[in-house]
């Protein structure tokens, strides 16, 4: 919730929790293909911003200052985000060393999913009259694919035709030759996989609880989803000849994560054994040291500032 203090943790299969520090307002996390820092969405006074927590150095770091980010991806080589807002998609750098670029801009909402691991192709959902659209679109580079320049974007293309049915989540694979998504159906939430390029072919991956919020596992045989119970569970799978095969869904975990089955997310890091969750702070006593915060775009912030008074 807005203005929650937050305890954010590491979370692995074995049901250990490790408190990896405190947040204001946090609720959607995404940590870095590097493994090195973990970004955030915070609420605090009736606007949403985006965080990059690097936990090596104990350091938080404010990426923007306006826009009310809804959603964001790490680009491969954890420099950038590209995040969306309203109906439109932005580039930053997670350093700050950069404005915040336009990337798109509809008249329909868009929503941020996933980059794929080449940096060349980001997973967005559009929405309109008939729910939100999955949609993939190349990452277009003057050089190769790098988060240090904010990429165009092009000409987006249908993918994964669910008949109107809402996507609200999706994720390339390790390899980017697979994507998993979320469609929210008439009893309940489901995940699937299709190839990339979509050849028409899907395969449900979720159980009888139903499913969201898909993330494949770097080792490349392993897809994690979260039931509508809030259970982590984990799938095995095999590909052949552009044939997808998953196992039966089996708990990863005992531990069950609180947050919407739609909006919410898991954040697992880069080695496929822990995941990051979030829990209410209430009355736990702090033990992590205080993190030092640094503000980027500075003189930018105080602008809009002293435009905003008519200064």
């Amino acid at each position: 919730e807005e203005g929650e203090e937050v305890a954010v943790q590491w979370l692995e299969a074995s049901g250990r929790e490790t408190e990896l520090t405190q947040m204001t307002g946090a609720n959607w996390t995404r940590i870095s293909p590097d493994g090195k820092r973990l970004a955030y969405l915070s609420n605090q006074g009736g606007h949403a911003n985006l965080w990059n927590f690097d936990w090596q150095r104990n350091v938080k770091t404010k990426m923007t200052f306006e826009h009310d980010p809804e959603r964001f991806a790490w680009t491969p080589d954890s420099r950038a985000v590209i995040f969306s807002s309203t109906n439109s998609l932005y580039w930053t750098r997670a350093d700050g060393a950069a404005r915040v670029q336009k990337l798109r801009e509809e008249r329909n909402g868009l929503f941020i999913h996933d980059i794929a691991p080449d940096g060349k192709t980001v997973s967005f959902a559009r929405s309109g009259g008939q729910g939100q659209r999955l949609m993939l679109a190349p990452l277009e580079y003057k050089g190769a694919p790098s988060g240090d320049a904010a990429p165009q974007i092009g000409k987006p293309e249908p993918c994964c035709d669910e008949g109107g049915r809402g996507v609200t989540a999706s994720r390339f694979s390790s390899d980017g030759k697979w994507i998993a998504y979320n469609v929210l159906e008439a009893l309940g939430t489901h995940v699937y996989v299709r190839s990339v390029p979509d050849s028409g072919a899907k395969w449900q991956v979720s159980g009888s609880e139903g499913g969201a919020s898909p993330v494949w596992s770097p080792n490349g045989r392993e897809l994690f989803f979260k039931t509508t119970l809030g259970r982590i569970m984990a799938v095995d799978y095999t590909t052949k000849a552009g044939v997808f095969t998953p196992g039966t869904p089996r708990l990863w975990t005992e531990h069950r994560v609180p947050g919407n089955i739609v909006v919410g997310n898991l954040s697992l890091a880069p080695d496929g054994k822990r995941m990051v969750v979030l829990g209410r702070l209430g009355e736990k006593r702090q033990e992590t040291a205080p993190a030092a915060t640094v503000l980027v775009h500075f003189f930018e912030e105080v602008r809009r500032r002293a435009q905003a008074s008519g200064q």
